[in-house]
């Protein structure tokens, strides 16, 4: 069995509530590298660009490819299935929580860090500072 892994999927607000209602997340072809390493069963946090953080889910699909178009303003056709965990609690992405990151170098500028991406790669650690700031109800 492959080592669960952890990921922060960057997307925007529209998208975000797309990707609620289908249970699903796409990527344009550009992220076939990047795709080839997620599998099932890892888990995923989202980034909504704008500071915001939400939703803890698990990847329960292989990575497939399709034309259907769902997705606000362009066709991301690279999709993977997904599964809530839990509440989504859309939270602001706090100073103090970024601080705390080791992914996020810079600290004084960290959204460069999300900058032309659409999902990063993140260790277990980093992944259970978000969830736990996600979880905690205040």
């Amino acid at each position: 069995m492959k080592k669960r892994k952890y990921w922060i999927g960057i997307i925007d607000e529209e998208n975000f509530n797309i990707l609620l209602d289908n249970n699903l997340f796409g990527l344009k072809l550009d992220f076939q590298k990047k795709i080839r390493n997620l599998n099932k069963k890892d888990l995923i946090i989202f980034y909504i660009l704008g500071k915001k953080i939400a939703g803890i889910f698990e990847i329960t699909s292989e990575p497939y490819e399709t034309n259907r178009e769902i997705f606000n303003k362009k066709l991301y056709p690279i999709r993977f299935n997904l599964k809530k965990l839990g509440n989504i609690n859309k939270k602001e992405f706090p100073n103090f929580l970024i601080s705390n990151l080791s992914f996020i170098k810079n600290k004084s500028n960290w959204g460069g860090h999300f900058q032309g991406k659409a999902i990063i790669e993140i260790n277990e650690r980093d992944f259970n500072k978000i969830k736990k700031y996600l979880e905690n109800e205040k």
